[in-house]
């Protein structure tokens, strides 16, 4: 993977996290972000270099909001669309999240592994603009990369979001 890029899209988002908003402080409806867990980890399908996930997030209700991602390295394509459910306020507090997601990683035993994707996190903004949003992730239905069989694999996630 390039790694220019992963880094151009990180500045990129610290830089767009502090510009003012157009409106009075309250609910952003939409965010775009990146989970930076997955540049840096190469346990989470790319064993070289870490993947780029880059994911926009829409406001449903007061307490829910609908994603959709895609994660890519040199040998990986990770697309995943997912339904999350908060227990406070939408972008405060904690949240259940369930979707599903693709695995297709060159190379290995994921060959377009249909997965169901389930999360529980934390998302909080503490910036006009900024929100910030850790979980653990869980997909079932692709081969576990150590058994061979369909176990759950556990993905940590801390993200980066600009909202507007």
């Amino acid at each position: 993977m390039n790694t220019a890029l992963p880094r151009l899209a990180a500045a990129t988002l610290a830089v767009l996290a502090f510009v003012p908003a157009a409106e009075a402080a309250g609910t952003r409806h939409h965010a775009i972000g990146m989970d930076m867990v997955r540049l840096i980890d190469n346990g989470q399908f790319e064993p070289d270099d870490g993947t780029l996930n880059l994911f926009y997030q829409g406001y449903l209700t007061q307490q829910s909001a609908w994603t959709v991602g895609y994660a890519w390295g040199e040998r990986s394509q990770i697309p995943e669309f997912t339904y999350k459910i908060y227990n406070q306020a939408y972008q405060a507090g904690t949240f259940w999240q369930v979707g599903i997601t693709s695995v297709d990683v060159e190379d290995t035993q994921y060959d377009n592994d249909l997965a169901v994707l389930g999360a529980f996190g934390f998302e909080r903004m503490p910036a006009d603009n900024l929100v910030v949003s850790g979980s653990v992730k869980a997909l079932v239905g692709i081969d576990h990369p150590d058994t061979g069989e369909k176990d759950i694999v556990f993905l940590p996630s801390l993200s980066l979001m600009f909202a507007f």
